[in-house]
């Protein structure tokens, strides 16, 4: 994966059959900087466009599916492969201490996004240099995902079908309920 010259930014989706949390990846191998994105889909359904529409067209393109999608910015790391001396390495980084990354993810999804490091689609304005990032990812790492309160998540990590908690209306409204059977109960006693 990377965004050495020409200048176009390489991606990896990853797709589960159910929502999971990327707690962790590795990379094996670093270029002269290795800086990377993850994203993460919170859209309804699959990704717009499938497999194809977050790689094709450029930034313009990249710019109008992530923002209108549902890929949410999960983080990006800086310099991913580094040695003991916390300087980046070029080339084989399996023995670098840092080329293990925990996500710090707490919503799962059924999609995943693992890239270069891009100002589109991290526009929290790092200032990290751009078009010269590439590693090789080694292994992925899932934690399992439920829903708070219950329920199925959806592709997107959103959680439907549960029994929850209830709202406090419905709490308010079964007290007065309970209130008025009360009261009915109270009446039919006094007029035997």
């Amino acid at each position: 994966v990377d965004s050495i010259t020409p200048g176009t930014y390489d991606f990896v989706m990853v797709q589960f059959t159910s929502a999971l949390i990327l707690d962790q990846f590795r990379i094996g191998w670093g270029a002269s900087d290795s800086d990377i994105t993850v994203m993460r889909w919170n859209g309804a359904g699959v990704p717009t466009g499938g497999t194809g529409a977050v790689t094709t067209g450029g930034n313009a393109t990249l710019s109008s599916t992530i923002s209108a999608s549902g890929w949410q910015l999960v983080n990006s790391w800086s310099d991913v492969c580094r040695n003991g001396s916390d300087v980046q390495v070029s080339g084989d980084c399996t023995s670098a201490a840092n080329s293990t990354v925990s996500t710090g993810a707490t919503v799962g999804s059924s999609y995943w996004l693992i890239s270069a490091y891009n100002t589109t689609m991290d526009t929290t304005g790092k200032g990290w240099s751009l078009g010269n990032d590439g590693f090789k990812l080694n292994w992925l790492k899932t934690a399992a995902y439920s829903c708070p309160g219950g329920g199925t998540p959806g592709p997107g990590g959103a959680c439907g079908g549960g029994a929850g908690a209830p709202e406090p209306g419905s709490l308010a409204l079964l007290a007065v309920a309970a209130f008025g059977v009360g009261v009915v109960r109270r009446r039919s006693i006094a007029a035997r």
